[in-house]
């Protein structure tokens, strides 16, 4: 996969600007459409919102719950550690005969609300195989053990259940900030990752990953004269490649791709607070409040890529 991504790399040189509300997505799905959503990120971002004083008692979640705030899978994971297989758990529309499967870490385990709802809604039995903190770059040969045999194990599963769809969800936006090695480990993985599903499923969806957040949410909203600008902070140029090359990784392992960076930033602006939602958990995770808030427009977006109403990447 080194080859594949130096030359995806080298095409998408130059085209690194940062997505902003209603533009055209440069190499998966349509543009960006007006919501309530996306309006409530564009109002959050804007300058005379950025000035004001944090309020940080009259957020929600309550700040000195927000470490917490995370979705609860009641042990359906591999856990952290040596784990290296889970239970099989099964969630949404126990009762249909229509699988599909959520595989990831702790970042598919953040969009569980939206996933359990739309299994509910549409009639999936959704089974999640996740382990907390195997990205991408560490199921490789050259990986972690542990994620290694977790991911062998889990492919197994996948094959034994023959999904009608498998969501991927992983931390990797910040792995393709650091370049070189990093980078090649990140794209690498995650490329096997979609081709080794595509051979198990006729629909997979990517989920666009959340931006990292670099500054601490707790310590940044608890500061002394904290602003909602002093707690914004700005998509990169090479936050915004690291998008574009896995947009196309997704595009030739013929996956779809579930952008979400619109729920997120606006102008290249990405806010810790949206409207009054404390967006971030820590620096690496969605707060399960605004998971919830963002139930519909998830659900509505995965749908659409399952059943194959929006042209692939």
């Amino acid at each position: 996969m080194q080859v594949a991504v130096s030359s995806l790399k080298t095409q998408t040189a130059g085209a690194s600007t940062a997505r902003t509300q209603g533009s055209a997505y440069d190499d998966a799905g349509p543009a960006t459409n007006r919501t309530p959503y996306t309006e409530a990120v564009s109002k959050s971002v804007a300058r005379s919102h950025q000035r004001a004083e944090v309020q940080v008692y009259s957020l929600s979640p309550e700040i000195q719950s927000l470490t917490g705030d995370a979705y609860d899978l009641n042990g359906c994971t591999a856990g952290f550690g040596s784990g290296t297989t889970g239970p099989i758990c099964h969630l949404g529309d126990t009762s249909s005969h229509q699988v599909a499967v959520v595989l990831g870490d702790s970042h598919a385990q953040m969009w569980m609300s939206g996933l359990v709802s739309s299994a509910q809604r549409h009639h999936w039995t959704l089974i999640p195989l996740i382990k907390e903190g195997c990205e991408p770059s560490m199921l490789l040969t050259h990986g972690i053990p542990v994620c290694k045999s977790w991911y062998r194990w889990a492919l197994g599963e996948v094959t034994s259940l023959h999904p009608a769809a498998v969501v991927l969800s992983q931390a990797w936006a910040h792995a393709g900030l650091n370049g070189g090695a990093a980078a090649e480990a990140a794209f690498g993985g995650l490329g096997m990752e979609l081709r080794d599903l595509r051979r198990r499923s006729p629909s997979v969806v990517l989920v666009e990953d959340v931006p990292p957040n670099p500054k601490v949410p707790v310590d940044c909203l608890l500061r002394n004269s904290a602003t909602y600008g002093s707690c914004t902070f700005g998509l990169s140029a090479a936050q915004s490649e690291v998008y574009t090359i896995a947009k196309k990784v997704t595009r030739y392992a013929k996956a779809r791709y579930l952008p979400t960076i619109q729920w997120f930033c606006a102008d290249s602006k990405c806010p810790t607070v949206i409207d009054s939602t404390i967006a971030y958990q820590d620096p690496e995770h969605m707060s399960n409040t605004y998971a919830t808030e963002l139930v519909v427009p998830f659900s509505q977006e995965l749908t659409g890529l399952i059943r194959g109403r929006t042209r692939p990447n």
